[in-house]
Order: structure tokens, then sequence, then C-alpha cells
């Protein structure tokens, strides 16, 4: 059995050689994939006022487990408060594990007090935590293989009726507006910013929490956007017809796997169907990005149920050490819980 050797420390305290083994570990393991894994997402987490720290493990002074995680404050950190990088903004998390790493680590072992994580899919559950893992929802996903009329083959057998009508619709839309213009990978500052302003609104017109309130997430969102990162590429894509905007999206990419993350549509043309189309061309052009996933996220929909044909349940845990200070920082957390149900 192999020895690992701990050590905590802040994110912007690593070597180089640690980031680079980090990103050897995510690329080369299916696992790890998703750009929520990244260093680059904990690495622009951290700049846009998030405080991350992460716990690595050693075999022969070669990194085998990362454990990154956030406080969102100097209070948090205070009261050792930590959640998953990214936050409400993450749609996954759990400790990077080698394969060569044949046994679970104790969570008792770990240099850490308390640790929340939600988003957690099963191969990330090699921390024995005393609390569990407890269900939390599936995050549907759209396989690609073969090519884009593969998948729509497969798509029309299913739902050919919804199929033809999004189609049509599409048609309806050329009519009356114009030529449909699809842009699949926008660097256009002000699409951006249009995009980020109408999804706050979507949120406030929906009457549900809006992710985007505190000024790090949109700051974090704008730092992805502007790309230059090794291993996440953003990706906004807008749809028009004519002059008229129809629908824009902003999702990364790493690995082959496509996060679609924020969605919105104009809402005056909702009779379209603009979402719809977005997707379907979104889909259409992944093949040729050599994208072989579309993780739709987190929460079942129609919308969603009809273009997935995978699902990956999804967890979340308490992470408490032994110590007096995680077992307080656990009734704390659990008060502050009971409080906001209220």
């Amino acid at each position: 059995m192999h020895e690992i050797i701990f050590a905590r420390k802040k994110l912007n305290e690593m070597t180089f050689l640690e980031i680079h083994e980090w990103s050897e570990l995510t690329s080369s393991s299916t696992h790890f994939s998703s750009p929520f894994y990244q260093y680059d997402f904990a690495k622009v987490a951290n700049d846009t006022g998030n405080l991350v720290e992460v716990i690595l493990g050693y075999v022969n002074k070669s990194v085998v487990f990362i454990l990154p995680f956030q406080y969102d404050s100097i209070i948090a950190k205070i009261l050792g408060l930590a959640r998953r990088v990214g936050g409400q903004l993450s749609d996954y998390s759990g400790a990077i594990i080698s394969s060569n790493i044949a046994f679970n680590i104790d969570v008792a072992s770990l240099p850490l007090s308390y640790l929340f994580l939600d988003h957690v899919p099963k191969q990330c559950q090699r921390l024995n935590v005393e609390e569990g893992y407890f269900y939390q929802e599936d995050s549907s996903q759209i396989i690609l293989s073969g090519d884009s009329d593969t998948y729509f083959d497969e798509f029309k057998k299913r739902n050919k009726k919804y199929y033809n009508d999004v189609k049509r619709l599409e048609r309806m839309a050329e009519r009356d507006f114009g030529p449909i213009n699809f842009t699949y990978k926008s660097i256009d500052q002000r699409e951006f910013e249009h995009l980020i302003n109408k999804k706050i609104a979507q949120y406030k017109q929906m009457g549900v929490k809006n992710p985007l309130e505190k000024d790090w997430t949109k700051e974090m969102l704008r730092t992805l956007f502007k790309g230059g990162l090794a291993n996440i590429t953003p990706v906004l894509s807008v749809l028009n017809a004519g002059d008229k905007w129809l629908a824009s999206h902003f999702g990364v990419e790493a690995n082959g796997i496509f996060h679609y993350w924020f969605p919105v549509h104009n809402n005056e043309v909702n009779k379209y169907s603009p979402g719809k189309q977005l997707l379907f061309k979104i889909i259409e052009k992944s093949y040729s990005e050599n994208i072989h996933c579309i993780d739709l996220g987190l929460g079942e929909t129609a919308f969603k149920d009809k273009f997935c044909n995978n699902s990956i349940p999804l967890y979340k845990t308490q992470m408490v050490s032994n110590s007096i200070y995680g077992k307080f920082t656990k009734a704390y957390q659990a008060a502050l819980w009971k409080f906001k149900a209220v």
C-alpha cells in the first residue's frame, strides 16, 4: 500500500510542477475531464475574490491526490466554512485521485476541519466520510458518437414530432426576420454582457435564486470569457435571424467535455422556440469541434429529457474532522442551514 503524504496550501503557492501534474491527472482520466475539475477553473475563482486552497497528496513526491476548496470570505475562513471551488457556479466537485491509488482515503487523515461538497459524482466518492453521501439529483448528458446525422437520427426515433416542430419554427423565424445566423464561438464582449444582463433579468422574472447576484460570480464568468487559459475554452454562442436576436449561450469546454451552462433567449420570440433552435445548432457544431459529451447539468426538465441520452447521479456530503473545531463548525453550519430554511 502506498503511503500518501498530505499537505495543505493556498492555490497561488502551488509550484509549476504541481500545476502540471494537476493537468496530467484531469486530462488522463475521463472521470475528471469536466472544466470544473481543471486548475484553470480554481485559479479564476481565486483571482476573482475567493480564497482558494488545496490539499495535495504525494507518493514519492508526485501528486496523486487533489482536493480544491474555497472560502467565500475572510469570515468564512475564520469559521472554517469551506465549500466547492466556484461555489454556485460549479456543477461538479470532489477529490481528484490518481487511478494508481487503489484504496479509499479517510477524511480524518486530511488537514481540514470542515468542507461541504455537493455536485459530487460517484467517481469522486473515494473519500471515506462519516456522514456518508446523499443523493442530490442527476446531471443530464448528451453523448456524441458517429456524426451529427447519427445523433439526430436517434433523436428523431424518440422525438420525431419534436424534431420536425423545431425545424419548422426555424423556417418560420427565417421567413419572418431574415436568414438564420449562428455563431458558435463569439468573442464580442458586448454580446457577452448582453447575455449576462438577460440572464440576470430572467432569474428575477422567474423568481428564482440568482447565482450571479454576487459581483465575484460575474467577474469569474468575464475572466473565463476572456480566454487565454491552458485547459478551458470559453464558448459564447449566438443565434440571430436577420437583425433579430433569438438566443445566446455561454459555456466552457475541456478535454472534449462541453458544459452547457448559461442559456438565455429572447422572450419576444418565444413562439419560435429559440432556445431549442440554439441547442440544435450547438449539437451540430460540436462534432467538428471534437466534443464527445455535452453536459446539460443538474436538474430534471422536459427540455433536457428530450436531448439527453445519459445521466450521472450527483451526491452531497459534509467532511468533518474529529477535532473540536471541526465539530463546532459542523454544528454552526447546521444551525445556519436551519435558520435559512425558516
